[in-house]
């Protein structure tokens, strides 16, 4: 109808693009202005959620193969809101990235597996380390160090109850920040995994420059284990023979049977 509808309409398709992963065209479509309002409505009720107590994390257990003990968790971060329920991680980190909310959100969800450790060591329990994930900007985040040590002086905690876990795919993108921060921790005598292996690069001279002490085999191999494709299946068997001869732990995402356990 006019210059200014078309402008808006033109935004809104572009704005589709980027959340798809940009470099794509995408066409208006009528849909896209209830899409857009109703994340504007949730990037302020996110912030409301992160600033208050609207927040929890579940921890997903890490168990040893052989002696089938609990050997950690990884800290998963879900939004129970009060009115549309359970909110899709990828729906609302997607949203904290694209509004500048990513840095609060993983600051307070540090706080928050920093003070379940302390809850659990009051009450007796020997803790295993608790693994938080890092996005691409908290890597470039320079008061990431701060952060950390800040959490673990307010909880009294010794620094290896934590640990990080950096995907693949985001260490060889920001390969400099990514070996910093790993240098880092490792100063700090914190453990840091490559998550999501075989998925990305699976590129051999990055992952001989990355200080990491564990690789995670990403939960899409794992899936249907042992029925793989004799091919697929080798790609697992690569993984960890890969892991053992550089002297890294591995460990196999989303096992949910016995006959996988029994495989790996």
């Amino acid at each position: 109808a006019d210059a200014e509808i078309l402008i808006a309409a033109a935004d809104m398709a572009m704005y589709r693009a980027k959340l798809a992963g940009k470099n794509r065209v995408e066409r208006y479509r009528e849909d896209m202005g209830a899409r857009m309002s109703d994340d504007f409505a949730l990037q302020g009720e996110l912030r409301e959620a992160i600033r208050g107590d609207g927040l929890a994390v579940y921890f997903q257990p890490r168990f040893d193969t052989r002696e089938r003990t609990l050997m950690g968790a990884e800290a998963l971060v879900r939004w129970p809101h009060a009115v549309r329920g359970f909110i899709s991680p990828e729906r609302f980190i997607g949203i904290a990235e694209r509004c500048g909310l990513i840095t609060e959100l993983e600051v307070r969800v540090l706080d928050l597996v920093g003070r379940q450790i302390r809850q659990w060591l009051d009450a007796g329990l020997c803790v295993p380390p608790i693994s938080v994930n890092l996005s691409a900007v908290r890597l470039r985040d320079e008061a990431l160090s701060d952060h950390v040590q800040a959490c673990l002086d307010k909880y009294q905690l010794n620094p290896s109850c934590i640990s990080f876990e950096i995907t693949e795919s985001l260490a060889v993108r920001e390969i400099v920040q990514a070996r910093s921060a790993m240098g880092m921790f490792k100063h700090m005598g914190i453990d840091v995994a490559l998550d999501d292996f075989g998925t990305g690069y699976s590129s051999l001279f990055y992952l001989k420059q990355l200080p990491i002490q564990q690789l995670k085999i990403d939960r899409g191999f794992i899936a249907d284990l042992p029925a793989f494709s004799e091919s697929r299946a080798e790609i697992v068997d690569w993984i960890i023979r890969l892991s053992h001869e550089l002297g890294l732990r591995v460990v196999a995402e989303g096992v949910e049977t016995e006959s996988q356990l029994r495989y790996l």
